[in-house]
């Protein structure tokens, strides 16, 4: 594929017209890659034309995207695997070039409605909303400029589910998919026009990968300070620890069931009063059953407002162990006034400084000592708080992070 480097119509009253391939319609904003999707889609608006293509059915709801779009293209994705033949779709993806999460996005109809929407409109720019949407890039040349939004590297979360599994099995099989993601990264991070990604660390990662510094750039993941920020009216409920984040993600529900198997026991056994909620979709029954068997677990699962949940909780948890790209979470509840404490990997590519805006432990006995620590030294907790509070609303704040999005992309 050879793409024209065609300029964009970005002059006053000249409107680009956008082509955004992304998976979903992303509202409600109900987790980090919507978020950030949306965030998007409103800076994009400003300066083009978008029409937004994802799958989905007719009943889908729109109208909290639609002053932002010309047009929303939803397409029907036809069961390329088969959930009640996943076992066997990838045992058979072992033979396959291509990864075996990409070959499961892959979508004759998608492919369909891009192809037919680059021939009839005058496209300037396709914006794909991830690696897992190129795959349905048509094969032909698009005659217009290709910008991969990049959420997370997942070869890196591929090689650091690895690094923990303990099956044997599963981490050979993941070993092999790390190895075909690392290629198909390479291959399309060369292809596009301009790669965008949400850290510096992400960066350096696809610059070493492919030697191209300049068509890579950094925007980072943020927040709105003014929807997230302390609450006066909501009190603090004593010892509460909270984790937010979408279950169906394996790195959440990794991450939640390391907190409750490994530092969890380690602060009850000297703190009796703590509890821990759990928000977000798609939580695992093992999850449930930790709450079954202990009443100061409360799995609260989805809510459409995080907010109140985070003004009553005394400390904000991310125990994550596999990840990558930057957490929308931690800048969330920072700009509420909260103090996080974090695994290195959940807090990679943020400009936080540990012990100032933060706490950083890798240990489940460091996790739990810190937490143990934020209970106890209040002066301390708060001086964490007002860091952190500090730190998002000078670099974090969405309307600074994308007031040159525009020009980033050109």
């Amino acid at each position: 594929m050879e793409n024209s480097k065609k300029n964009y119509k970005s002059n006053k009253g000249e409107m680009s017209n956008i082509l955004f391939i992304t998976k979903e319609i992303p509202f409600p904003p109900v987790n980090g890659h919507r978020k950030r999707t949306l965030s998007f889609l409103k800076e994009l608006s400003k300066w083009g034309d978008i029409t937004l293509v994802c799958f989905g059915k007719e009943n889908v709801e729109k109208r909290g995207i639609e002053k932002y779009c010309k047009d929303i293209k939803l397409v029907y994705k036809e069961d390329v695997v088969r959930k009640s033949k996943l076992f066997f779709s990838a045992l058979i993806g072992l033979f396959s070039k291509i990864p075996f999460s990409v070959r499961r996005r892959f979508s004759l109809n998608m492919r369909e409605e891009i192809k037919k929407l680059t021939k009839n409109r005058n496209i300037d720019l396709i914006f794909c909303d991830s690696i897992f949407c190129v795959v349905n890039l048509p094969k032909n040349n698009h005659n217009c400029k290709i910008v991969l939004g990049e959420h997370n590297v997942e070869s890196m979360i591929i090689e650091r589910y690895r690094k923990v599994e303990k099956n044997i099995f599963k981490k050979i099989y993941a070993f092999i998919e790390e190895i075909k993601m690392k290629i198909f990264e390479k291959k399309w991070w060369r292809k596009v026009d301009k790669c965008i990604v949400v850290s510096d660390i992400d960066k350096k990662i696809v610059e070493k990968r492919i030697q191209e510094k300049s068509k890579i750039e950094v925007i980072p993941n943020g927040v709105d300070t003014e929807y997230f920020s302390p609450s006066n009216s909501i009190s603090t409920i004593p010892y509460s620890l909270i984790y937010v984040g979408q279950m169906s993600w394996y790195p959440n529900q990794d991450a939640v069931i390391y907190f409750l198997e490994e530092i969890y026991p380690l602060i009850k056994k000297r703190e009796s009063r703590v509890s821990f909620w759990i928000i977000g979709r798609g939580i695992s029954e093992k999850i449930k059953r930790f709450s079954q068997q202990d009443n100061s677990i409360k799995v609260i699962g989805y809510v459409e407002d995080i907010r109140p949940y985070i003004a009553q909780s005394e400390i904000f948890v991310v125990p994550l162990r596999i990840g990558s790209g930057t957490r929308l979470k931690i800048l969330e509840a920072m700009a509420m006034g909260k103090p996080v404490i974090s695994t290195s990997i959940g807090c990679e590519g943020l400009e936080v400084e540990n012990g100032k805006n933060i706490i950083i432990c890798d240990t489940s006995q460091d996790f739990a000592e810190a937490i143990l620590k934020l209970f106890k030294n209040k002066s301390f907790s708060k001086r964490v708080e007002e860091a952190g509070r500090k730190l998002v609303k000078e670099k974090y704040s969405w309307r600074k992070i994308l007031k040159d999005l525009h020009s980033k992309l050109i």
